[in-house]
């Protein structure tokens, strides 16, 4: 499952090449509290003040949304928060 940390380009990249993947935001150092799961389409994403969306936030993509859950569930042992706006 990518993740990404400090890498703009690839995980800009990584949304061109799956525009109907999930996109789960976090902080860089995730904690329960904070996973906020979005649709690659999703205008929070595609906002034009994310200068840089990897720096401060970590970003777990994948092609679908059970797998992102999965990923919260096994290391968190929560479930995604869905954005209000795309509702995944």
């Amino acid at each position: 499952m990518p993740e990404f940390r400090n890498d703009d380009a690839g995980y800009l990249r990584w949304l061109e090449e799956n525009p109907y993947g999930f996109v789960l935001n976090c902080y860089s150092s995730p904690t329960p509290g904070y996973l906020k799961l979005h649709i690659v389409r999703c205008r929070h994403l595609r906002k034009g003040d994310q200068a840089n969306p990897t720096i401060d936030y970590l970003k777990v993509c994948e092609s679908t949304r059970r797998e992102i859950e999965n990923w919260t569930r096994i290391r968190f042992g929560a479930e995604p928060d869905p954005c209000g706006h795309c509702n995944p």
